[in-house]
């Protein structure tokens, strides 16, 4: 019932909240770790961070496919927020994707970068790490972006 009559407060919101979290925590997080309070906050939160945000970019996607189906079902309203909805196409979620894809592989290339310039050997895990995993991230939003 609620997936189809209120799909904004069960997916939209949560979703922008989550996304909101989980991009703030992974840029805070992306130069170095930080400490609130007695916390240390590192690569694992920066992983948790990660993940917050793409669950926040699925269930936004969620609420757009189930909003839709709702109106096409005759069930919630046609408005104008449904008409933006519709004028977003395939060609726009496209471009968007290739464009984040692009962002997210030139986050890959200097992390490949920074072990050529440790010449192929042991890295720094806490430096290397931090760009592998908003690299992963930003592709992993970028194939959900479609």
């Amino acid at each position: 019932m609620l997936l189809i009559f209120s799909p904004r407060w069960l997916f939209f919101y949560s979703g922008i909240f989550l996304s909101v979290c989980g991009l703030a925590g992974m840029l805070w997080l992306l130069p170095g770790p930080h400490k609130v309070g007695g916390l240390r906050l590192d690569l694992q939160s920066m992983l948790f961070f990660a993940l917050a945000l793409i669950t926040g970019t699925q269930a936004c996607l969620l609420y757009r496919v189930s909003h839709l189906l709702a109106v096409a079902l005759g069930m919630l309203p046609d408005d104008a927020r449904t008409g933006r909805m519709r004028r977003w196409s395939l060609e726009r979620g496209l471009l968007t994707g290739a464009l984040l894809t692009v962002l997210g592989l030139a986050g890959l290339v200097r992390a490949i970068l920074q072990w050529q310039a440790a010449g192929f050997g042991a890295l720094d895990v806490e430096t290397s790490m931090r760009w592998a995993i908003a690299s992963f991230t930003v592709v992993v939003v970028a194939s959900n972006s479609c």
